[in-house]
């Protein structure tokens, strides 16, 4: 049995006289290692039926089975048998619980679990970190990490990279180091899968000269990593590196993923456009065109190049639309010109129940200032108290412009006053509005206000 339940070894142990737990355990085992988990829950039952319970290493296999099955509810329903088998506190069946705990989302069941381990070893601490992680609590990840320090319990590679994961999701760049540090002094400065975390984590906060030196010193170097740091350098808006990287891991004959691509098309769309439309045949060459993405930073990109018909064409082809695309072609219409499209858009997004963020109702509104068509800009107004944008900057100056421009300047330096943290734009916004209707006194007396808060002005600011 222990090197996998073949048809030939499940006959022999259907027909063995007798059949004890280890036999039991051995085919549960069997099935659960070979990744056939519904099989193994299945003889479960067949051994329950025949009198026998299973031991530590049983209820390890079948908790393993639930979760590679996603049976969630079947494996917390065995843990009440572990519970009277006075099973509970064992720690290989605990850490078997708290994989399926966190896997499954009920992190306080698995965090109690941990709790109640007699001593919890490396990999029970692992997987319940690795669930904070994994499933957003990036915060009660470092916290366990340092209480698991505390107790003297030495860290494994995949607890660096978990604990490593929360850290770049939190842009927590000196807790990232500090966990550096402790991984070069436990010797796991070498180790892969430590290192793409660590690049990881350096390119997520923008420090690119650690995560290059990281990437320079890799023995080896595969698709993730490469991901990593031209994935890093297109956050940051250097174009150029991105592309270099790039060619580099073309040239090596390492095939780009969705991840690569995204990134690729991200960096197209700050400079290097001329290339944006290679890097989407490298998608559609890979069969990655269609994921969602690599869809949705194709109609950023097209959007941004000014190839409205381009970025239709990909946002319609896309089986789900999400805010993020809907959201870059409302702002593609709005800053190419097609104001009557933007507005348009808008009103199939408003009518179909999406709901608008900050971001898409300042593009409509800009759409409504730019044609003076104060009558919509009214209603999105009404969208913007609804939704809760109103003290948003960038939005409440997308309407103090849409007002001044349709004549309507009393209502301009309402929402201008109603909001009580002012950017640069919304200040040159009244500014302008003023100018524009021939209030100078005005305008100057905003100015002067602005140049009392000390506010910056760029060199196209308006005197």
């Amino acid at each position: 049995m222990q090197s996998g339940l073949t048809l030939q070894a499940r006959r022999v142990f259907d027909e063995m006289p007798q059949r004890n737990i280890v036999s039991w355990t051995s085919a549960i085992s069997g099935y659960t290692r070979n990744g056939k988990p519904d099989q193994a829950l299945a003889l479960f039952f067949l051994m329950l039926n025949s009198g026998f319970y299973p031991n530590e290493f049983g209820f390890g296999s079948l908790l393993r089975a639930c979760v590679e099955a996603r049976q969630f509810k079947t494996g917390h329903q065995l843990h009440g048998l572990i519970e009277k088998s006075g099973l509970g506190l064992n720690v290989f069946v605990g850490s078997a619980l708290i994989v399926l705990y966190s896997r499954s989302m009920y992190l306080a069941k698995a965090c109690r679990v941990l709790n109640r381990m007699e001593a919890g070893d490396t990999f029970a601490w692992t997987s319940m970190i690795v669930g904070y992680s994994n499933g957003g609590f990036s915060l009660e990840a470092l916290e366990l990490f340092s209480q698991m320090i505390e107790s003297e319990v030495r860290p494994s590679e995949f607890t660096f990279t978990s604990v490593l994961k929360a850290c770049a999701s939190m842009e927590a760049v000196k807790l990232g180091s500090q966990a550096h540090g402790y991984a070069i002094k436990l010797g796991f400065e070498d180790n892969y899968a430590v290192r793409v975390s660590l690049a990881d984590l350096y390119a997520k906060c923008g420090d690119m000269l650690k995560a290059l030196i990281l990437y320079d010193r890799a023995p080896h170097v595969d698709v993730v990593l490469c991901t990593v740091i031209i994935g890093g350098y297109a956050q940051i808006g250097d174009s150029d590196k991105s592309m270099e990287i790039f060619v580099e891991m073309l040239n090596l004959g390492l095939l780009p993923n969705a991840f690569t691509l995204a990134s690729m098309i991200v960096a197209c769309s700050n400079s290097h456009r001329a290339h944006g439309p290679a890097i989407h045949g490298h998608a559609i060459k890979s069969n990655c065109d269609s994921i969602l993405h690599v869809e949705g930073a194709l109609v950023h990109m097209y959007a941004k190049m000014g190839k409205m018909e381009d970025a239709c064409r990909v946002f319609k082809n896309m089986m789900h639309k999400d805010d993020v695309s809907c959201s870059s072609i409302l702002t593609g219409f709005s800053r190419n010109g097609y104001d009557a499209d933007a507005i348009e858009f808008y009103c199939k997004l408003h009518r179909s129940g999406v709901k608008p963020d900050a971001f898409s109702l300042a593009s409509v509104i800009s759409s409504c200032a730019k044609l003076s068509d104060h009558v919509y800009g009214r209603q999105h107004h009404a969208q913007v108290m609804k939704h809760g944008h109103v003290s948003d900057t960038f939005v409440a100056g997308t309407l103090v412009d849409m007002y001044a421009k349709s004549g309507f300047i009393e209502e301009a330096r309402q929402i201008f006053d109603d909001v009580p943290v002012r950017d640069r734009v919304l200040w040159s916004a009244m500014v302008d509005g003023y100018a524009e209707h021939g209030m100078g006194k005005k305008a100057l007396r905003v100015f002067d206000d602005m140049i009392e808060g000390s506010v910056l002005i760029d060199q196209q600011g308006t005197i």
